[in-house]
C-alpha cells in the first residue's frame, strides 16, 4: 500500500526521491544527482550550483503527466483503488557536469543509467507495480543559460487506500 493519507501524490514523489537519490546496489551507476518537484526547485538548484553551494550534479525534475483512479476493489486491507501513473522524468544538466563529453553523450549516458536502475531496482519500490521506464524521447533542449536537458516517460501502478 502506498499511502492512505490526503499527501498521495507528494507520498509518490518521496519513495522515488529515496530511491533515485541512493544507491540501490553494487551494478547501479546512477549518479548522486539532486531531484526537483517544480521548475523552481530546478531554477534554484541550478544557481546554487553556478555559485558553487551546491555539488554540481544532474537534476532530475518528475512531473505527474496523467495519474487514473483505474478501479475500485476489496482487499484484505480494506477497499483500494488501483491508480495508474503516467510521469515525465527530465534529467538537467549544465554545461559544466561532465563537461569532457558532449552534452547529448552525458544524457543518453544518464537516460540509459536511470533505465538500468528502474529496471534492475525495482524490488527497492514496493509501493510500485508494473513499473516500464522508456529510453529518452531523442530531444535534447538546450535554454540560454546553456542548461540541457532530455525526457524519458514512466509508468507504474500503485494501490491506494480508500479512506
Amino acid at each position: 500500500m502506498i499511502t492512505q493519507s490526503e499527501d498521495f501524490i507528494n507520498n509518490i514523489h518521496f519513495e522515488l526521491q529515496e530511491f533515485l537519490s541512493n544507491n540501490q546496489g553494487e551494478d547501479d551507476n546512477f549518479p548522486q544527482i539532486w531531484y526537483a518537484f517544480s521548475f523552481e526547485d530546478v531554477d534554484k538548484t541550478l544557481k546554487a550550483i553556478d555559485k558553487n553551494n551546491l555539488d554540481d550534479r544532474p537534476i532530475v525534475q518528475v512531473i505527474e503527466t496523467n495519474l487514473r483512479e483505474e478501479s475500485k476493489y476489496e482487499s484484505s486491507d480494506g477497499e483500494v483503488s488501483l491508480i495508474q501513473a503516467n510521469l515525465t522524468f527530465y534529467i538537467i544538466i549544465n554545461e559544466n557536469y561532465n563537461s569532457n563529453m558532449k552534452r547529448k553523450r552525458v544524457l543518453n549516458k544518464l537516460a540509459s543509467q536511470l533505465k538500468y536502475k528502474f529496471d534492475n531496482y525495482k524490488d527497492s519500490l514496493p509501493h510500485f507495480r508494473r513499473i516500464r521506464t522508456g529510453l529518452p524521447d531523442g530531444i535534447l533542449s538546450r535554454d540560454t543559460d546553456n542548461v540541457y536537458s532530455s525526457r524519458q516517460t514512466f509508468y507504474c501502478e500503485l494501490i491506494k487506500k480508500v479512506r
